[in-house]
């Protein structure tokens, strides 16, 4: 039989979940794959073993029911819980599925695995050399980019098309999600994103409500073009 216009599909959510230390105020964004019963069946994330030192590992995660609710594996950061009020969908391209779309993103992720040094704070600028008292030349030490979680978010939705910023978790007037506005050095041997299109914009909706997403109006610098 035809499936149903308006039968239960599977779905795919840019989430958010608070980092605890930052008082609530830091956000880790991660995608999810949510199933036409409702549940969510997996995650993927940007983790480290180690906040300081650490690679950045970037995966996903599957999630399983307990009696007490479903869980992932265990955290370093010791995220918040999930709050559904910050979803927004990230809907499949043209002639494809939620499905084949997640299998897309686990493929960025798997590339972009180990491949860069976590930094905790956010993305940006740190020194590579830090200048001793009385250093007349401090001022002039080198830096580095720095990439966290929220830049492996970025990096895979870009990737595969879609632009970050309209698809980007719902935040409240004072939180935000540092890193996001650094994706990661395009690999060279990845795999064509939707013959290189972004989606055109249009609102997102809520996991159960359908009103659209808060608005982001970023002014993006030159590292934030995409490659």
């Amino acid at each position: 039989m035809p499936e149903q216009r308006n039968a239960p599909k599977w779905r795919i959510f840019s989430a958010q979940r608070s980092v605890p230390f930052t008082e609530n105020a830091g956000k880790h964004n991660y995608l999810v794959l949510r199933g036409p019963d409702g549940k969510v069946y997996a995650e993927i994330h940007g983790t480290t073993k180690s906040p300081i030192g650490g690679k950045l590992e970037i995966k996903e995660e599957k999630v399983e029911y307990f009696r007490n609710g479903p869980r992932t594996k265990p955290n370093p950061f010791n995220l918040g819980d999930e709050d559904r009020r910050n979803w927004v969908e990230v809907p499949p391209l043209k002639g494809t599925n939620a499905l084949k779309i997640w299998n897309k993103l686990k493929e960025t992720a798997k590339k972009y695995h180990m491949k860069f040094d976590y930094f905790l704070l956010p993305s940006g600028k740190i020194p590579k050399r830090i200048p001793r008292l009385g250093d007349t030349e401090g001022q002039f030490y080198e830096t580095m980019p720095t990439y966290n979680s929220n830049s492996a978010w970025r990096a895979i939705l870009e990737e595969n098309g879609y632009d970050w910023e309209l698809y980007h978790p719902r935040e409240g007037t004072f939180e935000w999600s540092p890193g996001d506005e650094h994706r990661l050095p395009q690999i060279e041997d990845a795999a064509p994103s939707s013959q290189g299109q972004l989606l055109k914009k249009r609102k997102p909706s809520s996991p159960d409500s359908g009103s659209s997403g808060r608005s982001r109006q970023r002014s993006l610098g030159p590292g934030d073009k995409l490659r």
